[in-house]
C-alpha cells in the first residue's frame, strides 16, 4: 500500500489543483510532480510570470504555487498501484475532503487534473460548495493533447478563477 502526499495549500489557497495519486518518480522524490516527463510544472511556467530569477528547486515551486493561491492534493489517501499509471490503481482509498474547507477557507475552485480524479468529482461536490473543473491530464502520457492545448485549458480555467 503506497500512500500520497499531504495536502499542499494554505488558507489563501482558491484553487486546488486535484490528482488522482502521485506517480513512482513523485513518490521516490517525495514532491508532486517531480517526473520532468509530466507537463505540471511547465503548465504554470506558461502561465504565471516566474517572481525574480525564476523558480528552481521544489521549496520554491511550491513556496511559487501557495503565492499564486493555488494548492495541490490527490483523489487518493493511498492505494496499490504498480507503476504510474491511473488504470494500475487498486484498493484505493480517498483523502478525507470535508476536512478541506477548514484548511482553506477561501477555497472556490476545484481543477480535477485528469480524467481518474475528475470521475471523483460528484462525491467531491456533494461534501465541497465550490466550482470545479476539468483539466487535461499534465501527464506526459496524456497524447489526447498537446502541451499548448493544455495550457489554454488550464489558463481559461485560472482566467475564470480570476487568478489572472
Amino acid at each position: 500500500m503506497q500512500t500520497s502526499f499531504n495536502l499542499l495549500a494554505n488558507t489563501n489557497t482558491k484553487f486546488l489543483i486535484l490528482g488522482s495519486f502521485p506517480g513512482q518518480q513523485s513518490l521516490l522524490s517525495q514532491q508532486y510532480y517531480a517526473n520532468a516527463q509530466n507537463h505540471f510544472w511547465k503548465i504554470l511556467k506558461a502561465i504565471f510570470p516566474l517572481p525574480g530569477q525564476g523558480v528552481k528547486n521544489y521549496e520554491q515551486k511550491t513556496s511559487w504555487l501557495l503565492d499564486l493561491k493555488l494548492g495541490l492534493w490527490d483523489v487518493f489517501a493511498r492505494c496499490d498501484r504498480v507503476g504510474s499509471l491511473d488504470a494500475n490503481i487498486k484498493n484505493a482509498a480517498l483523502n478525507d475532503f470535508s476536512l478541506l474547507l477548514k484548511f482553506c477557507p477561501h477555497l472556490e475552485h476545484i481543477g480535477f487534473n485528469g480524467k481518474t480524479s475528475f470521475s471523483h468529482r460528484e462525491k467531491l461536490s456533494s461534501i465541497l460548495p465550490v466550482k470545479t473543473i476539468y483539466l487535461p491530464s499534465s501527464s506526459s502520457a496524456n497524447a489526447s493533447y498537446s502541451l499548448e492545448e493544455k495550457i489554454k485549458i488550464w489558463r481559461q480555467a485560472f482566467q475564470s478563477a480570476q487568478l489572472l
